[in-house]
């Protein structure tokens, strides 16, 4: 009984606690995707990015690690209106730094976004850091709907940050 009333209680409060949603976002429930999908996604950002290295969140590092760096602590997994399922979460240590996914019911990722931030000496004694929108998508006719909906969880976010746009061919 009581471990029923916890179950129900910690489920309350994950969807009480979710951000606000996108018009295109289906479900606000915790979803969770099992084992065997979660492998099928790691697969799928090794053929989405191929050996691509950026400076995102690690100097050199590949694109598919860094992506999983900026979801280290997760949000709970969302059903897109179209049935695909937006995976994110946040860089440890470092929650102003983020990464999502929008994959596939089976695993293929569609697109993907980071949300980083570039710091740059201004002087001596100062450094600025500008945060940055990266959204990763390949030439599809579902483009757009993607970029939108990787915006729209930019959004949720309270990102503000100019948008940089990477088509993978």
């Amino acid at each position: 009984m009581l471990s029923t009333l916890m179950k129900s209680l910690i489920l309350a409060v994950s969807a009480t606690a979710s951000f606000a949603m996108a018009n295109t976002v289906e479900n606000t429930d915790p979803i969770v995707l099992s084992s065997k999908l979660r492998s099928m996604i790691y697969k799928s950002a090794k053929q989405f990015f191929g050996l691509r290295k950026g400076n995102y969140f690690v100097q050199g590092r590949l694109l598919s690690d860094q992506v999983f760096i900026g979801m280290e602590i997760p949000d709970p997994v969302l059903r897109l209106a179209d049935g695909n399922y937006l995976e994110s979460g946040c860089r440890r240590h470092s929650c102003d730094e983020k990464g999502a996914l929008i994959v596939t019911p089976a695993g293929k990722i569609l697109a993907a976004g980071l949300i980083t931030f570039h710091c740059g000496r201004i002087s001596v004694h100062e450094v600025s850091c500008d945060p940055q929108l990266t959204m990763f998508v390949k030439e599809t006719s579902d483009q757009s709907m993607l970029l939108h909906e990787l915006k729209g969880w930019a959004e949720r976010n309270k990102s503000t940050a100019p948008e940089e746009i990477k088509i993978l061919r």
